[in-house]
């Protein structure tokens, strides 16, 4: 571990936080398709992904009007505050399946990650999705992922 960034004191000052601390910690989505996610707090910063409307990443920290969040994926950078909001209502209704699995994340292949199996025709609330996986609410109040 380099010791400088202990001992270092920082040049300028750091953008006060202009964003919902409601995002923090949580899942969020974007508001609409074609945001970026980029490496760093600025515009001109490489992009790491560019997002679909409804993409769900983790809210962790932020820099000024940037919001710092991982996706389900692992990957990771910044994007516009403005252009997210917090995945807690249902932008669309789906359907589960009779043995449908209910998963952790949108990783869970293996079976230890199944947190449940559909009954029959559930319906369940979709918060957002993330590649070809859907975050979802089922009536009993739990979030998890589906594949679609």
């Amino acid at each position: 571990m380099d010791p400088r960034w202990f001992v270092q004191q920082p040049r300028g000052t750091i953008a006060a936080l202009a964003i919902a601390t409601t995002f923090l910690g949580v899942w969020v989505r974007t508001r609409a398709g074609g945001a970026i996610l980029r490496i760093g707090p600025a515009r001109d910063a490489r992009p790491v992904a560019t997002l679909s409307q409804h993409a769900v990443l983790r809210g962790v920290s932020g820099a000024g009007t940037w919001l710092r969040a991982v996706l389900p994926d692992g990957r990771s950078g910044y994007l516009l505050a403005t252009g997210v909001e917090n995945a807690d209502r249902t932008v669309e209704t789906a359907r589960l399946q009779k043995g449908e699995a209910l998963l952790v994340g949108p990783e869970a292949a293996r079976a230890e990650m199944v947190m449940a199996e559909a009954s029959g025709d559930d319906q369940v609330e979709v918060l957002g999705r993330f590649e070809t996986h859907l975050l979802v609410r089922t009536s009993a109040g739990r979030d998890g992922w589906i594949r679609r």
